[in-house]
């Protein structure tokens, strides 16, 4: 009678053993890492303005995880010296997905999720200027075509709409800040396969 609840008891076991967990993400091999440089134009107060930035992820089969920051500024004010009236910088969460990855054009689509700030040069009635800032937080999906030139190097073009939310200061919106980008990537690294 022992024998025969023994050999169970052992089979039962040996069986729980060579059980693999199942987890969501179990056929995910890391294939390698980028950085890119990123390049948007970006709707701020009714006017396209160059917003530029950078990221970088780590790249498991065709889905990438990592993170950006972007920043857009007037440009031109500076340039001519003066204090830019408005500029907007985020930064947070990169997600995106690249299919067929080996083809020499394939597309890819992504998702960016940050948190960050709008600056404002305000004047009150006795003439004097003063900064104000307002935490926002901006969701950007975008989809796109990506350019294989080398095994460590790819281009990539697309076009995302831009959401904002926190915008505080009196005239202004948070749809003056959301809208349609198109957006232009460099990517460096090493993208498995």
């Amino acid at each position: 009678m022992r024998k025969p609840i023994l050999f169970t008891f052992l089979l039962f076991t040996a069986s729980l053993v060579s059980a693999q967990t199942e987890t969501l993400f179990h056929n995910m091999r890391l294939n390698g890492g980028f950085g890119a440089l990123l390049f948007e134009s970006s709707k701020i107060n009714g006017d396209y303005r160059p917003s530029m930035g950078g990221g970088a992820g780590l790249v498991f089969n065709e889905l990438f995880l990592g993170w950006y920051g972007l920043g857009s500024t007037d440009y031109q004010a500076l340039l001519d010296g003066d204090e830019p009236e408005l500029d907007i910088a985020h930064g947070g969460f990169w997600v995106g997905y690249m299919y067929p990855t080996k083809k020499l054009v394939h597309a890819y689509g992504s998702l960016k999720i940050g948190w960050g700030g709008l600056g404002i040069n305000l004047q009150d009635e006795f003439d004097h200027w003063h900064r104000n800032v307002d935490g926002l937080f901006v969701l950007t999906p975008e989809a796109g075509v990506e350019i294989n030139i080398a095994r460590w190097f790819r281009i990539s073009a697309g076009a995302s709409y831009r959401i904002v939310d926190g915008v505080r200061t009196d005239g202004y919106t948070n749809s003056d800040f959301s809208g349609l980008n198109a957006s232009i990537g460099l990517r460096f690294g090493w993208f498995g396969r």
